[in-house]
């Protein structure tokens, strides 16, 4: 029995390490989108019936000499006397799921991508979870987040097998890749073009010298020479840093090479022959608006030749063997919009400039709702306040049970374990009721921004009520269809 547990264990981790069981992120930069901005979508995919999501928002903060962080293996790293604002999308237990967006305007999420690398260079045991939220509490933009981050990592080493942070602000978008140890490498995404981010490492082709496009470890490739992974005299190409430090190659691993693919189809250009290498980043075909990427994040190969379940006929795609984009596991999604500007006015102001929509649970048969970053979360939304949440993290304590419909969570994972028992039938009309809602939200969002404006010119504690005040009604609404749709599922 030992012998076979441990068996069990190993194929767990294997699976782990290799399988795209993980995460889904876009980047767009800010002259391939319609509305000028920067923006990030991302599905946050985690194993788990009983997980859930909080939201939180922290406000900035002044505390001369604060205590240092704690990190999770020992360590510790000085504070600042200032931190900024956070949006915070927290999975309590969980080491790498959290989402960050701060006040100024600086989005962070991550996608498991496992490294080559096993012999673990750490300092202090390392760091892993608290990575994030030292960056989303200290970093003023994109860039400065990235060289925090390799500040890091070069000091403590990384402690998980490998990672990938997707940081983006309103100017600019990086792709960081992390291997276990010391070792990073972050590309910027061109303006003009979209990267797509499973789970695999996607930098190919370095160039550190060219450090407005590339930073990252001096000794990247020296280090990849010394463990054997890399000869200079046998590379034909150069040094390639996926082929190189991956576990396993994007073009090995099914379910990132079909979701990298399928997000270039439906972004960029058809590709019609069996490709095994696509660019790290691409042009779009045309600007890129948010509704392409609230369908993308909701796609699971529909009408094409890789859907498995014949048009939904032999049930769910979010259980099939061709890993998609949407799945079982996916916990929640964003689409972030990173340096908003308004026809109707230069100067709107700053609350304004960044815009989250979330859909919680799945994406296929929840809605999007809009928030703003820097605008209190209605308490209803986290089974604890936050003035404890991070110091109990891995042990929140009990969490509500997966029936509790007071938790707006439970509500939308219950729609989306409803909908997956008769999918053809049920996705039609979540479709139907949430494409409703969307458009509604983002249409009447538009009118009530100019109220917005005008009133922060007058009084800016007031604009700042009203926003949470509306914000919170298309929240409720949102919750309550949930309930409605519920009820006429179960009769």
């Amino acid at each position: 029995m030992k012998k076979l547990v441990t068996a069990l264990l190993l194929i767990g981790l294997s699976c782990g390490l290799t399988c795209s069981d993980d995460c889904f992120t876009v980047l767009a930069g800010k002259n391939a989108t319609d509305s000028g901005c920067v923006m990030l979508a991302h599905n946050e995919d985690d194993r788990g019936q009983a997980l859930f999501v909080n939201l939180y928002q922290i406000l900035p903060k002044q505390t001369p000499n604060s205590p240092p962080y704690r990190l999770r293996n020992g360590g510790t790293v000085a504070a600042p006397s200032s931190t900024a604002g956070l949006f915070w999308i927290e999975i309590p237990e969980l080491s790498y799921a959290d989402g960050y967006i701060n006040s100024h305007g600086v989005v962070i999420v991550s996608n498991a991508t496992p490294s080559k690398e096993s012999s673990a260079d750490l300092k202090d045991g390392g760091i892993g979870f608290m990575l994030r939220r030292i960056l989303a509490e200290q970093a003023g933009s994109a860039r400065q987040a990235v060289l925090l981050a390799g500040n890091l990592v070069e000091r403590f080493g990384y402690s998980d097998s490998g990672r990938t942070l997707c940081i983006a602000d309103q100017q600019e978008a990086w792709v960081l890749h992390l291997v276990r140890g010391r070792r990073w490498i972050a590309r910027r995404v061109p303006d003009d073009q979209v990267a797509v981010v499973p789970n695999a490492y996607t930098i190919r082709k370095v160039d550190l010298s060219a450090t407005d496009q590339f930073l990252g470890s001096r000794d990247l490739i020296s280090h990849a020479e010394k463990r054997g992974w890399y000869s200079p005299r046998e590379a034909e190409n150069g040094f390639d840093f996926a082929a190189t430090y991956s576990r396993v190659p994007l073009d090995r691993n099914r379910g990132n090479y079909l979701r990298q693919r399928r997000a270039i189809q439906l972004l960029g250009s058809d590709t019609k022959n069996e490709e095994t290498e696509y660019p790290f980043a691409f042009t779009p075909r045309k600007k890129i608006r948010l509704q392409d990427l609230f369908a993308l994040l909701r796609d699971h190969y529909e009408d094409t030749p890789w859907d498995l379940t014949d048009g939904y006929r032999r049930g769910s795609p979010n259980r099939t063997k061709n890993r998609a984009i949407c799945t079982e596991s996916t916990q929640y999604s964003i689409v972030v919009e990173l340096g908003r500007t308004f026809s109707f006015t230069d100067s709107a102001p700053d609350i304004l400039r960044n815009r989250i929509w979330l859909a919680m649970r799945r994406p296929d048969s929840n809605a999007f709702a809009p928030w703003y970053p820097e605008i209190a979360v209605p308490d209803t939304h986290a089974f604890r306040p936050v003035r404890n949440a991070l110091a109990s993290h891995f042990d929140p304590g009990n969490k509500p049970d997966v029936l509790d419909f007071s938790q707006p969570f439970r509500v939308y994972a219950h729609l989306s374990k409803l909908v997956d028992q008769d999918y053809r039938s049920r996705i039609r009309t979540v479709r139907r009721e949430w494409k409703n809602y969307e458009d509604y939200a983002i249409k009447n969002l538009r009118k009530k921004e100019k109220e917005f404006v005008y009133i922060h010119r007058i009084d800016p504690a007031l604009a700042q009520r009203m926003i949470a005040n509306y914000l919170e009604r298309l929240e409720f609404l949102r919750w309550f269809q949930a309930l409605e749709l519920i009820r006429g599922f179960q009769g």
